[in-house]
């Protein structure tokens, strides 16, 4: 597959991608006036992540990357997220350029511009698995894309500058490419830079390119040859560069703000003493100790509720946003579990989980249904299992959403023969797009705005 194959838009894609372009722009609009209140009165050596995080607030997203774009750091965590900061560095330069230049701070443009583009290729490689994987016909593609694109953490990935936009667009990359090798019965792969790049951004996403391979090689996928030099090789590689990063960049920066806390609570004591008439400066007490290793068995979480989880976060905020405490901060005021006001979201969500358990029973026999669902275990696993991120696991949705419609898609290749069903199973996904629209995009724009 060549890089033009990947990167030209067909005829028959150049609507929805239109479509998809202007709601896109739109969002990006009012997110950066949103955002440049502070953005553009700040100078990039002068940004204060505290005060981004109160100007860009929005669920549990982080404003990492932009503050990234003004001052280089690595913010993620380098454990989770090896490659991230040094994607982002490139446009550090760009940025620190032009303020030089012309004295603007363009990190929030830059920002909008990465997504807009990322999510014309998100359309586009979900609009091909579609077509040329599962096959189904061209008015069903677009309207399982509108369906899609219109479920509450996939709108938002529109215009959130966070790394979950760009790990789902290089997912839906990926199943496409190994669809097409599954379908062509083409067992080779050899796509080392994929691994790299989905690994890079999300490191346990790359267990989903590895089980793409497997699908794709079968057996032969365990050569040592293979192993070693695909997967084995690169993960060290990407782990040696998250420790170096961990111990040389996160480290002295965790000091540095333990020392400045300390030094602003001395301030604030200073303070409080003048306005009762003492005047005495307070010293400054010795900083926190900072860890200096990560505890990964402080992100397992085996108290939140599961089934709660599943009804009200998993397939309800995720697909449809909750009309109190919307998109709040679930570290912040938001409460663990928020019931829906009306009884028609959880009918919605039982008819879209109805839907997938059918899609599935429908695809059954079909490799590559079997592939997502495999995809879809990885992260139950992590989040439900673990409990990685359970308490806001709703922000997570664009690494596995996505299997849902795709799910569904297989539904409408068993109704062909009988052209009531097809016509019926068309009009209730478009009457349940047009509810998510207006009923996530409602809620999406008086937030915003």
């Amino acid at each position: 597959m060549s890089f033009k194959e990947i990167i030209r838009i067909r005829k028959e894609e150049r609507l929805p991608a239109a479509v998809l372009m202007v709601l896109a722009l739109v969002l990006n609009t009012i997110f950066v006036q949103r955002v440049n209140e502070y953005i553009l009165s700040t100078d990039s050596a002068d940004m204060d992540l505290v005060e981004l995080l109160r100007c860009f607030h929005i669920s549990g997203y982080d404003p990492y990357a932009l503050f990234s774009f003004c001052q280089w750091d690595v913010i993620y965590n380098a454990y989770r997220h090896p490659l991230l900061a040094f994607l982002l560095y490139p446009f550090f330069i760009l940025n620190s350029a032009t303020e030089h230049l012309t004295g603007l701070n363009i990190a929030a443009f830059l920002a909008a511009l990465l997504l807009i583009i990322n999510a014309l290729y998100a359309l586009l490689f979900f609009h091909r698995i579609l077509r040329d994987i599962i096959g189904i016909s061209l008015i069903d593609s677009h309207i399982l894309s509108a369906f899609f694109f219109s479920m509450a953490y996939i709108l938002q990935m529109l215009f959130v500058p966070d790394h979950f936009a760009f790990s789902m667009t290089l997912l839906l990359l990926t199943a496409w490419m190994a669809g097409k090798k599954m379908k062509e019965k083409d067992g080779r792969w050899s796509k080392i830079w994929l691994f790299v790049l989905v690994s890079g951004i999300t490191l346990s996403n790359g267990i989903k390119v590895a089980l793409a391979a497997l699908y794709v090689k079968g057996r032969k996928v365990f050569q040592p040859k293979y192993l070693l030099l695909a997967f084995v090789l690169p993960t060290v590689v990407l782990w040696a560069l998250a420790d170096f990063q961990f111990h040389t960049f996160s480290i002295p920066r965790a000091e540095k703000m333990a020392q400045k806390a300390a030094v602003e609570k001395a301030r604030m004591e200073t303070l409080k003493l003048k306005k009762k008439g003492i005047d005495r400066k307070v010293a400054p007490e010795k900083p926190k100790e900072v860890k200096k290793k990560v505890d990964f068995l402080s992100w397992i979480d085996t108290e939140t509720d599961r089934v709660e989880s599943l009804v009200e976060n998993v397939f309800g905020e995720s697909i449809q946003l909750h009309q109190r405490y919307t998109l709040m901060d679930g570290l912040g005021k938001r409460p663990l579990f928020v019931t829906y006001d009306w009884i028609l979201n959880y009918i919605a969500e039982a008819i879209i989980i109805v839907l997938f358990l059918l899609g599935i029973w429908t695809g059954f026999h079909s490799s590559f249904l079997w592939l997502l669902l495999s995809w879809t275990g990885c992260d139950a696993l992590l989040h439900l299992g673990l409990g990685f991120g359970l308490n806001e696991v709703y922000i997570m949705a664009p690494h596995w959403l996505f299997t849902l419609p795709l799910t569904i898609a297989f539904l409408l290749t068993k109704t062909g023969s009988y052209r009531w069903l097809t016509l019926s199973l068309r009009s209730l996904l478009s009457l349940l797009s047009l509810f998510l629209l207006m009923h996530n995009g409602w809620y999406l724009l008086n937030f915003l705005l």
